[in-house]
């Protein structure tokens, strides 16, 4: 299948690492902050082009969303930022130095170069493998001795230009940023194998947030109803509507809840939907004064809210996770007059005199990113967040 990516790469772990495996192996499929999990992610997935067998609707619009392009192969369809002479450039600290973009032998490729004799020499190169975004920017992996680390040179839709990546400092241009499975649980459905503190190189991977991110692995569901057609009950896969309204709202926590990495109890890709967020990390407190983040806690700012907290309000009551939504902001409000139908008592200044979306502006306003940003001509591009603690703020 598409989806089932191959990589086609050889195995090169250390003997040493692959010798530290045998004591897990004979312990079996317990997990260890500092071992590999056994009972590996991959195991049932089926990649969503089987989804469209029997769900060619929502599987096809799906495919559309901010969610399924979280992650992609690179490509020069897939890849936004510019390659042509002029503008596949980015300075670096060093006047002498530069990252280039460029395409050889339909391989992308992003180096570091140093201008020696009129001819650029070529100190360090990393093809672009994979693409994280989609939207209001992209940012590069590359696998670097078979594990995946990320590219120093990101692409901010903003400026439609090259920039340095988030968690890089404007100008410092090094290859060896290792990208950490919790960073790819949340842009990826899944990855054959990972290690606890790296993703390894692997012939299998479903990339961007498909069907199975959110209803878990659907091989044995899909197997089933290829050999009942006639049977109209999902087997095998939790009914979402089914679960609990706090089942349904961690089940995007996993990735909305702002938890800190280091706060981990189980390994990546292992949560499915129906488990218990606490089981998985450590939760942060609900902070009255949080401000909403890229990676922030908007789970936790949505339920300290009166529209959560007096009413069956959950994260799909607004957002469908088969449909691209963005910029709907209207169809969005819309879901407010649900509740709130006495808007002729609405101050001056409201809904009376302006869109039905000034719902969405007003009372869940963008905020920008403090702590994601690219970064390039000492001006830093910030990513605008929806703040979901719906309430009053001040114009």
């Amino acid at each position: 299948m598409r989806y089932l990516l191959r990589l086609n790469c050889r195995r090169s772990l250390p003997l040493l690492a692959l010798a530290g495996l045998a004591p897990l192996v004979a312990a079996g499929s317990a997990w260890s902050p500092t071992g590999i999990s056994l009972d590996q992610p991959y195991r049932d997935y089926v990649g969503p082009d089987s989804c469209v067998e029997c769900h060619a609707a929502h599987a096809t619009t799906q495919r559309l969303t901010a969610h399924f392009l979280a992650s992609t192969t690179a490509n020069e369809r897939t890849v936004l930022g510019p390659f042509q002479s002029g503008r596949n450039r980015l300075a670096t600290l060093d006047p002498a130095k530069e990252l280039v973009m460029e395409v050889r032998d339909g391989v992308l490729q992003q180096s570091l170069v140093v201008r020696a004799a009129d001819r650029d020499v070529t100190l360090r190169t990393g093809a672009f493998a994979l693409v994280l975004g989609s939207v209001k920017g992209q940012t590069y992996l590359y696998w670097r001795h078979d594990v995946l680390c990320q590219l120093p040179a990101s692409y901010t839709t903003a400026a439609d230009a090259w920039a340095y990546s988030p968690g890089f400092p404007e100008g410092a241009a090094y290859f060896d940023r290792v990208i950490k499975p919790e960073c790819m649980e949340c842009h990826a459905t899944v990855f054959e194998e990972i290690l606890p503190d790296r993703v390894v190189k692997t012939d299998k991977a479903i990339l961007g947030v498909t069907c199975e991110a959110c209803h878990g692995p659907a091989g044995a569901h899909v197997r089933h109803h290829r050999a009942h057609r006639e049977d109209n009950q999902a087997a095998h896969l939790p009914r979402i509507a089914n679960l609990s309204r706090t089942q349904q709202v961690e089940a995007c926590g996993y990735c909305h809840s702002g938890v800190k990495p280091d706060s981990r109890r189980r390994p990546a890709f292992s949560f499915r939907p129906g488990d218990r967020l606490a089981d998985f990390f450590q939760l942060q407190p609900q902070d009255a004064d949080a401000t909403p983040e890229v990676h922030g806690n908007q789970m936790g700012l949505l339920q300290q809210s009166r529209c959560y907290q007096e009413s069956e309000l959950t994260c799909t009551t607004c957002h469908d996770p088969h449909r691209d939504g963005r910029g709907e902001l209207e169809q969005l409000a819309a879901r407010c007059t649900g509740c709130h139908q006495d808007l002729d008592r609405h101050p001056p200044g409201g809904p009376q005199t302006e869109p039905l979306a000034g719902c969405i502006d007003c009372h869940m306003p963008l905020v920008n990113s403090k702590l994601i940003d690219l970064k390039q001509g000492g001006q830093r591009y910030n990513f605008a967040v929806r703040n979901h603690r719906i309430g009053i703020y001040r114009r």
